[in-house]
């Protein structure tokens, strides 16, 4: 009933276009997450001005190259200084005043209703960008696509793209992807960092 109930609630969520803010005011982010942010900061450049959409507790000031300045961004404002910014809302913003140089992404864009126009807008702000993902599979027959779909949904995924499609999303609005890795987590995914072809 509670994975039922998982599923209502982020297709009503998919329907009126919106973040389910309630469930990141108050989301138990795990520790072993924390594997994911040391893996985005091995790709990030020393002394990058970094900005992060979604930044939870903030875990990936810790791990990142000497050097850096590091801005936090959130749904919901989470401690002193943290702006809010909701990706996906309209219109996005301009920030222009942070002059940044990468933008990170650990398990967002799985909860974007328009990522490729997230992505798009990112290419106008940004030289860089390191986004984690947990790619859906390109699965054969009718059962295994409705499970795997049934899976994304309940865990409150608004997309479904395969690797292969992400990458390709981002190409096409003109990022070039540099290197890739691979974190453990639960679920396992993979982190893409990606330069800016217009900005380089």
């Amino acid at each position: 009933m509670r994975a039922y109930a998982r599923i209502v609630r982020t297709l009503s969520f998919r329907l009126l276009h919106q973040t389910d803010t309630a469930r990141w005011a108050d989301y138990p982010f795990p520790a072993a997450w924390s594997t994911r942010a040391a893996c985005i900061a091995r790709l990030i450049p020393p002394a990058s001005t970094v900005v992060e959409f979604g930044a939870g507790p903030a875990t990936l000031a810790q791990f990142l190259p000497a050097g850096c300045t590091y801005i936090a961004t959130d749904v919901v404002e989470r401690m002193p200084g943290m702006r809010r910014i909701d990706l996906n809302a309209r219109p996005l913003p301009a920030l222009d005043d942070l002059h940044a140089g990468v933008a990170v992404l650990a398990g967002v864009l799985e909860y974007l209703h328009d990522a490729p126009g997230v992505i798009a807008w990112l290419a106008r702000e940004f030289p860089r960008c390191v986004v984690s993902y947990v790619p859906a599979t390109r699965s054969h027959g009718l059962l295994p696509r409705l499970r795997q779909l049934r899976h994304r949904i309940g865990m409150g995924w608004l997309n479904n793209y395969t690797e292969e499609q992400l990458i390709d999303t981002f190409r096409r609005a003109g990022w070039s992807l540099e290197a890739r890795a691979v974190f453990p987590d639960d679920p396992p995914g993979d982190v893409f960092a990606f330069v800016n072809d217009r900005k380089s």
